[in-house]
């Protein structure tokens, strides 16, 4: 989201989205919306391993969409949608994962090492994309988010 201007200039050759980035800001705030209303109560588990579905098919359908603004606006929007939903599972997930006696160390465990992928991400894009295109990133991304779904699996408790 953070070089989404930068990943539409590599991709589209211009430096004009304007249009596009305003779209895929209101969509990723309009994913963090669901997840805050009292009224939606789905399994966060199952909402967490969706989202990372539709992030890796949004960013494998970017990759793929260069040669088709719409269809690159498109995906991107689908992207930022789950992305903005779970983003606000980042902070809710651990804390209903963990039993009572381990929920602070192991919750501030998971988000300390998430913060630290998303800062070590952000840093190494611009290196990244110095070195490779942004296709070949964004297949990366695509597979890292599948990854999150495997991982889910992992994680102590699937019944949340």
């Amino acid at each position: 989201m953070f070089y989404s201007p930068t990943i539409l200039a590599s991709m589209t050759g211009s430096a004009d989205q304007t249009l596009q980035i305003a779209l895929i800001y209101l969509f990723f705030l309009l994913g963090t919306l669901p997840m805050t209303m009292k009224i939606f109560r789905p399994k966060l588990g199952r909402v967490l391993a969706r989202t990372f579905g539709v992030m890796a098919a949004g960013l494998a359908g970017v990759a793929f969409s260069a040669s088709s603004p719409a269809l690159l606006g498109f995906f991107f929007v689908i992207y930022a949608f789950a992305y903005g939903m779970q983003t606000t599972l980042d902070y809710i997930y651990p804390v209903v994962l963990f039993p009572p006696s381990l929920r602070a160390s192991a919750s501030g465990a998971v988000l300390a090492v998430s913060r630290a992928g998303s800062a070590l991400s952000a840093f190494a894009f611009p290196f990244l994309l110095e070195r490779s295109d942004a296709f070949t990133l964004l297949l990366a991304g695509a597979v890292i988010s599948l990854a999150g779904i495997l991982w889910l699996g992992l994680l102590p408790s699937r019944k949340n």
